[in-house]
């Protein structure tokens, strides 16, 4: 049985534009600390040497090994640059990992894991917006609602960094 495919033939990433159009290392660092957007790890074109440098993937996650990846590579002062280019193709259905709703859990857990190991380590609590990415997280990964009900979509709507973003033109936080 064949399944339909469609094609998008222009998405557009605010957050890997938001990323990518940091000026320095350290900014981007700080970006991605704040807003860890989704970089197609089969997108990523570096050098053997980086890898040597770097070495391989956070065996810890399973999930998202990508998002170890680019906190390592950005901590070692490279800069990650956008090539605005097709380079694959993705097969994306109901059951891939990235969509498949039995993981989510897993997901969560990992995030979460992320958050600790890779993300804390560049947020500084006394920032107002970095405060607010504590807020975010705790939205996300440890807030259970009232009464069955979360309204993180509302609840996000009191962060300084939802709403720093919102007055810098990204319009899909």
């Amino acid at each position: 049985m064949k399944t339909a495919c469609r094609q998008k033939k222009e998405t557009i990433n605010e957050g890997l534009i938001y990323f990518a159009s940091r000026s320095s290392v350290k900014e981007q660092l700080k970006a991605y600390a704040r807003w860890p957007v989704f970089l197609n790890t089969p997108t990523f074109f570096y050098k053997k040497e980086l890898i040597n440098s770097i070495g391989f993937c956070d065996e810890e996650f399973k999930i998202y090994e990508d998002m170890s990846m680019v906190f390592r590579i950005i901590s070692k002062g490279i800069k990650i640059h956008y090539m605005n280019k097709p380079t694959v193709k993705y097969r994306i259905h109901k059951n891939s990992l990235s969509r498949n709703d039995s993981v989510e859990n897993l997901r969560k857990k990992e995030a979460l894991k992320i958050f600790n190991k890779y993300r804390k380590q560049n947020l500084n609590i006394f920032n107002p917006i970095d405060l607010s990415i504590y807020y975010e997280n705790w939205l996300r990964y440890k807030y259970k609602g009232f009464k069955g009900h979360k309204g993180v979509p509302l609840l996000l709507k009191f962060s300084l960094f939802y709403w720093y973003l919102k007055f810098n033109g990204v319009r899909s936080y």
